[in-house]
């Protein structure tokens, strides 16, 4: 904001020509508390709430958090298919080795996943170790591999009597079992290798999510999403906070816009009427702009106005709220105040207006005010609040001006 150039009292001081600081800004109801902004005749956007730094934040851990859910989801389809094609494998390769002939023809592989696991051990057999000794020896020590009925298994029987390759199938897991003899230099079956290729059981959601190549990929992809979320959200909120602050806040003085300070006004009032809170307005008119701007010129009418604002927002409380209605003409929203407590302020500003100087692009401009003062009546409206306060602004003017007038109820 521009900056006026005051003396009060033969001080001189420079402050932020601006009646209506961000603190100022219309987020006040009609007793002064954290409140909506009001549309009264018209509908105003609302104001960007303050302290709300947080949203994009929370934006983007939400997106963050859909995009890392769905990057899970994706992952355990993915997983499941994979698990499926790998049981269907095992599943061919079995029917393989049901036919020893078939597994002799040549070598078969498959190779090993993440969900397919290959274990082989050696069952070591007595060197006269019969048929039936055999068979018991690999009950006991792989019975539990083959499923129900292990003794009359066709793969122990096929490697037992006829000391050949065999290969079983246990549907329920499905699981692979391949018996392979091994043999001495003298030809003597001292030895069978035992191979078992299963998959590992169904994965569930978490297995899928918790493989590191998946981590990884989620991780970097839902900080991706989350940073531009992040910053799309903030961008979104300055351009929005911008052109509320544009549409809202007048660009000479810093004040509430007319449509805004009426808007807020009428709120207050409704508010006022329904909790039997106090409420009081001021309006002011420079004295004789047009001699002023004679002397000094427009630019120098400017500087007055910028004056008055700025003595405006010194003289009233943090949490009053301050209008340009037009031209050289001010309103002040008192919320809670009484008309005693308001006439006071009234006469303050007044005095400190009276005071002041500011520097004009000739000389110093010098300016004073008339100030209507009104208290919200019972079951009286904004409109014809204002009305009373802009009456006794007449009359001040009438009085010979620079005084406050108040309007009786």
């Amino acid at each position: 904001m521009p900056t006026v150039s005051a003396e009060t009292g033969g001080r001189r001081e420079d402050y932020a020509a601006s009646c209506c600081s961000r603190a100022r800004l219309p987020h006040l109801d009609a007793r002064g508390r954290g409140g909506r902004l009001v549309a009264g005749a018209g509908s105003l956007p609302p104001r960007p709430k303050r302290g709300s730094r947080g949203r994009p934040l929370l934006f983007a851990a939400i997106i963050g958090g859909i995009v890392l859910l769905g990057g899970i989801a994706a992952a355990y389809l993915e997983a499941i298919t994979v698990w499926t094609r790998e049981n269907s494998d095992i599943t061919s390769m079995a029917r393989l080795a049901d036919d020893p002939d078939t597994l002799q023809d040549g070598e078969r592989s498959m190779q090993l996943s993440n969900y397919v696991v290959a274990t082989t051990q050696i069952v070591k057999h007595g060197a006269t170790e019969g048929e039936a000794g055999c068979i018991d020896r690999l009950v006991d020590r792989i019975g539990v591999l083959l499923g129900p009925n292990p003794a009359t298994n066709p793969a122990i029987q096929t490697l037992c009597e006829q000391k050949q390759t065999a290969g079983h199938i246990v549907n329920e897991s499905p699981r692979l079992v391949v018996l392979r003899p091994r043999f001495d230099a003298k030809g003597n079956h001292i030895a069978t290798e035992v191979t078992v290729v299963q998959t590992e059981p169904r994965p569930d959601v978490i297995d899928a999510a918790l493989a590191p190549s998946v981590m990884v990929a989620l991780l970097a992809v839902t900080l991706v999403a989350a940073f531009a979320a992040y910053l799309l959200t903030a961008r979104t909120q300055r351009r929005y906070a911008a052109l509320w602050e544009a549409a809202s806040i007048d660009g000479l003085t810093g004040c509430l816009r007319r449509e805004v300070f009426l808007a807020t006004l009428s709120g207050a009032v409704a508010e006022a009427r329904a909790s039997g809170g106090r409420l009081s307005v001021l309006v002011l008119d420079l004295d004789d702009l047009k001699a002023l701007n004679d002397r000094h010129g427009h630019a120098g009418g400017d500087t007055a106005i910028r004056l008055v604002a700025a003595e405006l927002q010194r003289g009233l409380r943090s949490n009053d709220l301050v209008g340009r209605l037009g031209g050289d003409e001010f309103a002040a929203l008192m919320a809670g105040a009484p008309l005693a407590e308001a006439m006071a302020a009234a006469e303050r500003v007044r005095a400190a207006i009276a005071a002041a100087r500011g520097s004009g692009p000739d000389a110093e401009v010098a300016v004073t005010v008339s100030i209507g003062v009104a208290e919200l009546a019972a079951g009286e409206s904004a409109t014809v609040l204002m009305d009373r306060a802009d009456a006794a602004l007449y009359a001040a003017k009438e009085a010979d001006r620079n005084r406050v007038t108040p309007s009786p109820a």
